[in-house]
């Protein structure tokens, strides 16, 4: 509390923008938002939300990677890979599925994070913000790269575009990089 000199005696005054003039003509003009409008999601039901979609992508992306890819994709065996991914397409498209919906609550999370601490460092906040959008482009790209073999198997016309003597120094099959981490 700032105590300031007046003629008729200390006033006190409290620090609080919200009971000054100007920013109760601006609220009655209406070109600022009230409280309720700004305080509409309380930052800790935010966060809240932001944990869940967390857990929900964790979750799927858990479902995906370790139980789909695991029951699928046979290390350094691309043929029984590829068997198994035409033996069970719908598993592995809702595997695929799966991790597009990971994708979609991180976005969403990114976009609370951003939400929430915009007021504390907006340059951080918007550096956290990009760094996420840019980091789940490259997963999305890189999900491109899981779908390559359920294409090929079951497009055997693709595949008729190479000839056996082409195929010789492709060794490994796009699922064997995908274990690979590449």
């Amino acid at each position: 509390m700032v105590v300031g000199s007046n003629p008729t005696g200390p006033r006190v005054h409290s620090g609080h923008i919200g009971n000054t003039l100007a920013v109760k003509g601006l609220r009655a003009s209406g070109k600022m938002p009230s409280n309720n409008d700004l305080e509409r999601w309380s930052p800790l039901i935010l966060a809240r939300i932001s944990g869940i979609l967390g857990l929900i992508g964790i979750a799927f992306g858990a479902f995906d990677i370790g139980h789909i890819r695991g029951a699928l994709i046979v290390a350094g065996n691309p043929t029984l890979t590829v068997q198994n991914i035409l033996a069970h397409q719908t598993l592995f498209r809702l595997g695929f599925t799966g991790h597009l919906l990971e994708l979609i609550c991180n976005a969403f999370a990114e976009i609370i994070g951003f939400y929430l601490f915009w007021r504390v460092n907006l340059i951080v906040a918007a550096i956290a913000l990009f760094c996420g959008f840019l980091g789940i482009a490259i997963e999305s790209l890189d999900m491109l790269n899981s779908y390559v073999p359920l294409k090929l198997a079951a497009e055997a016309g693709a595949m008729g575009a190479f000839s056996p003597s082409s195929c010789k120094p492709c060794r490994t099959s796009p699922s064997s990089y995908r274990i690979r981490g590449f």
